[in-house]
């Protein structure tokens, strides 16, 4: 049976809103491995650090920004898949119990899509580097 004894300072100040922590215990609770849900609450508390958005406000292009600073930050591309199927877990999650009705973790933008983030106080995380990144600069990257 998975534990649902996540501290609140784990969660929080990630789900300001009750709206948000039911939906986060009640993901973590329908992964079978405890330490998958501890690896994806890690996964998790990191994005939405990045994003600074609540789950309803997050975009293609907060996940696409957010892995590809991890990209820059040095981590291997397994690592970088994890991230991503950890968060688009979360955003299936949501889904299925009809919050959002798309998952921003789903597929990544475009080809020749623009990043519009919003202003964002890079000092809150560390990971600055990939903040400074555009999704264009990003793109050209990956297509050379």
């Amino acid at each position: 049976m998975p534990s649902n004894n996540y501290k609140q300072d784990e969660l929080i100040p990630y789900t300001k809103s009750e709206k948000w922590r039911p939906t986060v215990i009640g993901w973590l609770a329908h992964l079978s491995s405890e330490n998958t849900r501890r690896t994806y609450l890690r996964a998790w508390i990191d994005f939405m650090t990045f994003a600074e958005a609540s789950p309803d406000g997050v975009i293609n292009e907060h996940v696409e920004s957010w892995l590809h600073s991890l990209e820059i930050d040095g981590q291997k591309p397994i690592t970088i898949t994890a991230r991503r199927i950890a968060i688009k877990s979360y955003f299936d999650y949501l889904i299925g119990v009809k919050i959002r009705d798309d998952n921003p973790a789903a597929r990544p933008p475009e080809s020749g899509a623009e990043m519009i983030l919003p202003e964002m106080e890079v000092a809150k995380s560390p990971l600055t580097i990939g903040r400074a990144i555009s999704m264009s600069e990003m793109l050209a990257k990956r297509a050379n």
